[in-house]
Order: structure tokens, then C-alpha cells, then sequence
């Protein structure tokens, strides 16, 4: 081989080489899929879709309410149906959003036979009331001329074992911490159900996450 020849092909084997290194390490003008730090970014996102579309949560009413800061609804009387939280009465009421109903009477007694009206299903407990003093009450309520109202429906902890479903409109650093918050709560007193995620105003993390405009 001709010494021109040899230093052609010495020069085609290091062109390779190099080559095949440039393949192996990452490209300083890309991130490294493989570093911790990317990890952990792949783990955000996938943490944020998480809590972007509806998906089950809880089988659990009352974590509809310990989890407040969280979009809630289930499956109702046909349709599904987003929630609503309050307190009431000493205690705390679940209510879905108003739909098509029937089966009522605009008046005792009036006959003028039934009507469909907006309304929707109703769940309260822990109130004064003794409707709720064996379990979770549930109901019904509906529009009427004097306001909405509540009919009966199932006493003594029936017509709430069914799935609920939960999304967050927040961020996911403020989902995150409110969420860890109530979980806290809920494994201190499984039995209770409140708001907690409410009662932190003053609370170092939270000031943390206030935009840099409205500082």
C-alpha cells in the first residue's frame, strides 16, 4: 500500500472514531435525556398531566372536602356532574351542579302533577341536623319560587359509594403542597373531613409561590 494510501485510511479510521464518540455523549446544545436533572423535569410534566384532565381520586366522599382546593365531580342520575363544597350547619354539604330533574311538585297539594326543574343530588354530615347522626345524609335539591330545596333521600350513610373523579386548575407546585397538606390531616384524624388547605395565610411556602409582579 502506497504511503498516500496508508495515510487515507488512517485518516477514514479516526474520522470514525470520533464519530462514534460525538454519538455517545450528549449534545451540549441539548439536554441530557439521561441526566438527573432532566429526570426530575420528565417527572414534573408527567406530574402536571396528571392533574390536568378529570381522573378517579377517592371512593371517599369526605375527601372531596379534605381535598378542597381540587376540582371534584362523579357520575349522577345519569350524567357527570361537577361538585360543589361549603360548610353548613356545623358540618359540611357536597352538592352537584344543577341539571334536569323531575318528579316534583311545584306546590303541596296544588295538583298540578309533576314537574322537571333544575336541581341536583345533595350530601351533608357532622351538621346539627339528626337526619345525618348515623352517617352521611343524602338528598336531593331543586329550584323553587321560595328557593332551593331539599328533598330526602338516603339516610344512614347510603347514596354516596361511588367513585369521584378530581382534576387542580392551580399550579402544580401550589397542587402539590395543598394536597400534602390534607393528606397530612386526613392520616392525623381519618374520621374528619375540613378544609385545611384554607387556614395557611401566613405560611412561608405559600409566600414563595406569589408572582414576582405582585411582590
Amino acid at each position: 500500500m502506497s504511503p498516500m494510501k496508508s495515510k487515507a485510511l488512517v485518516l477514514i479510521l479516526l474520522m470514525c472514531v470520533m464519530l462514534d464518540t460525538d454519538a455517545q455523549a450528549p449534545d451540549k446544545g441539548r439536554p441530557d435525556l439521561r441526566s438527573a436533572g432532566m429526570v426530575a423535569v420528565l417527572k414534573d410534566g408527567q406530574q402536571r398531566e396528571v392533574w390536568k384532565e378529570w381522573r378517579p381520586c377517592s371512593r371517599d366522599i369526605k375527601d372531596v372536602v379534605r381535598y378542597c382546593h381540587l376540582d371534584w365531580a362523579t357520575f349522577r342520575n345519569g350524567g357527570f356532574r361537577e361538585l360543589s363544597t361549603s360548610t353548613w350547619n356545623s358540618g359540611y354539604r357536597v352538592t352537584t351542579d344543577s341539571h334536569m330533574t323531575g318528579d316534583f311538585r311545584l306546590e303541596e297539594n296544588s295538583g298540578l302533577g309533576n314537574h322537571f326543574v333544575l336541581g341536583g343530588s345533595v350530601w351533608f354530615w357532622d351538621t346539627r341536623s339528626l337526619s345525618d347522626n348515623h352517617g352521611i345524609e343524602h338528598g336531593y335539591w331543586y329550584d323553587a319560587a321560595q328557593g332551593s330545596i331539599v328533598s330526602g333521600g338516603n339516610t344512614g350513610g347510603g347514596g354516596h359509594e361511588q367513585w369521584y373523579y378530581c382534576k387542580s386548575s392551580m399550579s402544580l407546585e401550589l397542587t402539590n403542597y395543598l394536597t400534602a397538606i390534607a393528606r397530612t390531616e386526613k392520616q392525623k384524624n381519618p374520621s374528619a373531613a375540613a378544609c385545611h388547605a384554607g387556614h395557611v395565610p401566613g405560611d412561608a411556602e405559600l409566600e414563595k409561590m406569589i408572582p414576582i409582579e405582585m411582590q
